[in-house]
């Protein structure tokens, strides 16, 4: 498969450390013990069999190699065009034009694991904190064993102030448990029935089963009987007219209105800048930043709606339709309202189920346990699974910070890579 680059490739001589902190400048710069002098200043971590470093520019097109055969069925969706978006074009990467937000594990000269980083500014306890998102973490089966996957997230948390995750596999969070990083409140993935058809629902029993035996046994059960998901379904519709009626007679919050926008410019930075103080530790959303994240996006199209009181913009909804490579979904990507207004957190609930009513077989958001839970009942949505956010920081003031407010986390699909194609391969959502 050929591949185009978006940029010439840069030689390997010394590395832009003009974007890095001064604390970061001190890293890359230092001897260390585990590090290996090398031009560049690039973190190298070796041992007798294969080599940790952080890739540059030059390593494009190998790393574009590794991806297609680790995610054989889903790489398409990866590169080119949403890699170069992801990494080389974020606004918040301080590491300079040649280092990528990548590391990557070496064995005899070939790519053999990659663990990839997408910079973010954090706001913990106050503070404003450059760090990172860890993301696609990937060693390749043959070389699974050997503490690659381990070494290649020690590589990055070493070289930003703050490491954060979300949404990871099995694998992954033993690590993170193992070295000890910081659980935070667990974030619980909300669905909502909008039109169900057989399908879908199958697909959601199969996924709420997990690991449970007994449930994946009754999956197996209904699938194996004829009919059996769609009568569900559509038992469901039924129930589904009647609640809707009933939350008519109830009414929708007032004094609010919903409105679509085309931009992030005149209206976020003053919103956040109201409500930093009040939601706890977040993920800094400016302008600039949204900007990239969900207009410049290269593959999906977003919909962005700003909630008011009167003349005063109060919070906001960015929406998403799946693409047609995946499930017919509808999602709640991103979210914001004052914790002490609930009733903007219920409008922006009820405004994204009529948005996608008839056109979607559910709806998805996600939002920290412990937060408005009856809200989002009342509202028809109910958790499936929990996904369970790890964080981690070199510096020990920060370090205390984070362990002492694990609790008061803002987090939703929004944060990281989590929303992005998840396309159904063969029947299943790879």
């Amino acid at each position: 498969m050929a591949f185009r680059l978006l940029s010439p490739e840069a030689d390997v001589g010394a590395a832009d450390t003009s974007g890095l902190s001064k604390d970061q400048r001190l890293f890359r710069e230092a001897p260390s013990a585990t590090a290996n002098s090398n031009p560049g200043g690039i973190l190298r971590m070796e041992t007798d069999r294969s080599r940790i470093r952080q890739a540059t520019r030059s390593d494009t097109r190998r790393i574009w190699e590794f991806i297609e055969r680790a995610y054989p069925e889903t790489f398409r969706w990866m590169i080119p065009d949403r890699w170069e978006w992801l990494y080389l074009r974020n606004p918040r990467w301080w590491g300079g034009e040649n280092l990528l937000p990548i590391w990557i594990a070496e064995k005899q000269g070939g790519i053999v694991g990659q663990i990839a980083a997408i910079a973010a500014e954090f706001i913990v306890g106050g503070r404003r904190v450059s760090g990172v998102w860890g993301v696609d973490l990937i060693v390749l089966p043959e070389c699974r064993g050997e503490g690659l996957g381990r070494r290649l997230i020690e590589a990055v948390t070493e070289a930003s102030p703050l490491y954060a995750a979300v949404e990871m596999s099995l694998t992954t969070k033993r690590i993170y448990d193992r070295l000890q990083y910081i659980p935070l409140n667990p974030i619980k993935v909300y669905f909502q029935a909008i039109h169900p058809d057989g399908g879908s629902i199958s697909d959601l029993v199969a996924k709420a089963a997990g690991r449970r035996s007994w449930m994946k046994a009754f999956h197996r059960m209904l699938s194996a009987l004829p009919f059996s998901y769609s009568a569900a379904a559509g038992v469901l519709r039924g129930a589904l007219t009647v609640r809707r009626a009933l939350c008519r007679r109830g009414g929708r919050p007032e004094g609010l209105r919903i409105e679509e926008v085309a931009t992030f410019d005149s209206w976020l930075d003053p919103l956040m800048q109201r409500l930093e103080g009040e939601i706890g530790n977040h993920m800094r959303r400016d302008a600039a930043y949204f900007d990239w994240r969900y207009r410049q996006n290269p593959f999906m199209k977003y919909r962005i709606f700003a909630v008011s009181r009167e003349s005063d913009i109060v919070g906001f909804s960015i929406l998403r339709r799946s693409e047609p490579e995946e499930q017919n979904f509808g999602f709640l990507v991103d979210f914001l309202f004052p914790p002490a207004q609930p009733d903007v957190l219920a409008a922006i609930l009820h405004h994204a189920s009529e948005h996608f009513r008839g056109r979607v077989a559910f709806l998805q958001c996600s939002y920290p346990t412990g937060r408005h839970e009856e809200i989002f009942r009342r509202c028809g949505f109910f958790p499936v699974r929990e996904s369970i956010p790890y964080a981690y920081a070199g510096e020990e003031s920060l370090r205390s910070l984070l362990a002492g407010s694990r609790d008061r986390w803002h987090i939703t699909r929004g944060d990281s890579d989590w929303d992005q194609i998840y396309p159904v391969v063969q029947g299943r959502t790879a």
